[in-house]
């Protein structure tokens, strides 16, 4: 007789989410500003700041995270004693840690709400920029797409004629001026001429 086989049921690992490596700093407000870095062979942990170069450095142990390194360094600043977060009262008050800060100035005492899980970046979309005409219809003749205008950038020039009726039209121009702002000058004229 053949061996039956059991059914074996496999468990999924559980996903555990990552905690951040750096935060906001409390002191000039940059966002990302304040990178952790934990060495596990000195057992000592030191945050600072990339734009205001504030800094503080503890010793760690083998459970130590960089929140956990932030989140004290905050609490020694605020003089707080204890953590509104429950998550964290536990490890950051099992071992006893001390801390040596520099360049420190006094903060609220809502950066602990600083301390968060990364949210997910949302990539915005290139804005379109709809290019502007460079063929119009010619004032005149009434012929459309007849009218081209030309640019000369160094003589600061300008010069609109229409191919089909030889009606032309010239300004001085900038840096700046579009074939279109030659056109719209054209036109302009033409109304002036026309009213008076």
């Amino acid at each position: 007789m053949a061996r039956r086989r059991s059914k074996r049921v496999v468990k999924k690992p559980v996903r555990v989410e990552k905690l951040d490596t750096v935060f906001t700093c409390p002191f000039c407000n940059h966002p990302n500003a304040v990178e952790c870095i934990i060495d596990r062979k000195l057992f000592v942990g030191e945050a600072g700041c990339r734009a205001c170069k504030a800094s503080f450095s503890t010793s760690t142990t083998p459970l130590t995270e960089p929140i956990d390194i932030y989140l004290n360094g905050l609490m020694s600043v605020l003089g707080l004693t204890k953590v509104e977060d429950s998550r964290y009262q536990e490890r950051l008050y099992s071992s006893s840690q001390s801390f040596a800060v520099f360049s420190l100035i006094p903060i609220e005492s809502s950066a602990i709400a600083m301390a968060r899980r990364r949210s997910k970046r949302v990539v915005k979309k290139p804005v379109r920029v709809e290019k502007l005409d460079t063929v119009f219809t010619c004032p005149f003749c009434n012929h459309p797409n007849a009218v081209e205008c030309i640019i000369d950038r160094k003589l600061f020039v300008g010069e609109a004629g229409c191919r089909a009726c030889k009606a032309s039209f010239s300004t001085s121009t900038t840096p700046l001026t579009e074939p279109i702002d030659i056109y719209t000058e054209w036109i302009d004229e033409c109304v002036r001429v026309n009213k008076s």
